[in-house]
């Protein structure tokens, strides 16, 4: 069985119609998960990790996103050459100063 449950509340022509920014009157219409009885929307989604749902935190030192959770970086190596990239650990709790 899936881990997921997907409701769609909507109609199609609804929910494919291009969103204005939130107001007052608009503000509960949207995509939206449910993960550890707390409601988040879609677009804040960016900031948390994909498997654990937790919020990401940032290495100033290899300037990349990660889940502490996880213990994965959630930045791809931007560059082959890059300094910054190539000094990365290949897990961020190696990362003592950011990692605590």
């Amino acid at each position: 069985m899936e881990d997921h449950l997907f409701f769609y509340l909507d109609s199609d022509a609804k929910r494919n119609r291009k969103t204005e920014p939130a107001t007052r009157e608009n503000q509960l219409e949207g995509i939206f998960l449910v993960n550890k009885k707390k409601i988040r929307s879609w677009k804040e989604m960016a900031s948390h990790c994909i498997e654990c749902m937790e919020p990401l935190h940032y290495s100033d030192k290899f300037d990349a996103r990660y889940c502490k959770d996880c213990d994965e970086w959630r930045e791809m190596i931007c560059d082959p050459n890059c300094q910054t990239c190539q000094s990365r650990p290949l897990k961020p709790s190696d990362c003592q100063q950011d990692f605590e």
